[in-house]
C-alpha cells in the first residue's frame, strides 16, 4: 500500500507565478499550528496523517473537475500559484468532513438528572457549516483554473 502522505515540498521564496503548499500551510490557515492554538478544542488538531490524507482527496477532487486538462497526485504538482488556494481550501475541505464524519460517530447525548449535555453537537454543527463553505469555493476556483487553463490552450470546450 501507498504511504498516504505525500513528500512536503521544498519551501521556495514567494515569486508571485509559482506556488507550493504542505502541511504547515494547512495547520496556519486553520490555526492548527500547536496546542496554544486550540485550547479548548485540542480534538480538532489534524496529525500529518490527517492532512496526508486530505492532500489525496483533493487531488482526486481536482482530478474530477471538468474539463479533464491536466492531472495531479499531491501538493507537489501544485506549482502554480493560481492552483494553490482552490487546492489548499480543498484539502481544509475534505479535512473538515472527515473530521464531522468521525465526530458524529462518536456523538453521544449524556444525561443526569435534568442535566442534558452534547459534547459534540457543536462541532459537527461547526464544521459541517465550514465544510459547505470551504467545498463551493475550491469547487469555484478549481473550475475556473481549468477553465482558464483550458481557454490559454485554445480549446474552448466545457
Amino acid at each position: 500500500m501507498a504511504d498516504p502522505m505525500p513528500q512536503v515540498p521544498v519551501k521556495v521564496p514567494f515569486d508571485g507565478i509559482t506556488g507550493t503548499l504542505d502541511v504547515e500551510d494547512v495547520r496556519h490557515f486553520i490555526w492548527d499550528r500547536t496546542v496554544e492554538d486550540n485550547p479548548l478544542e485540542l480534538d480538532l488538531a489534524f496529525s500529518d496523517e490527517d492532512i496526508g490524507w486530505a492532500f489525496r482527496h483533493a487531488a482526486m477532487m481536482y482530478n474530477a473537475t471538468m474539463p479533464p486538462i491536466n492531472l495531479i497526485r499531491g501538493p507537489r504538482d501544485v506549482t502554480d500559484l493560481r492552483l494553490t488556494y482552490p487546492f489548499l481550501i480543498a484539502t481544509i475541505y475534505h479535512l473538515f468532513v472527515a473530521k464531522a464524519a468521525q465526530l458524529s460517530r462518536q456523538d453521544i447525548d449524556y444525561s443526569a438528572g435534568n442535566m442534558e449535555a452534547d459534547f459534540t453537537k457543536r462541532r459537527i454543527e461547526y464544521l459541517t457549516k465550514w465544510a459547505e463553505t470551504f467545498k463551493e469555493k475550491s469547487e469555484s476556483g478549481l473550475k475556473e483554473y481549468k477553465l482558464m487553463i483550458n481557454v490559454n490552450n485554445g480549446f474552448a470546450c466545457l
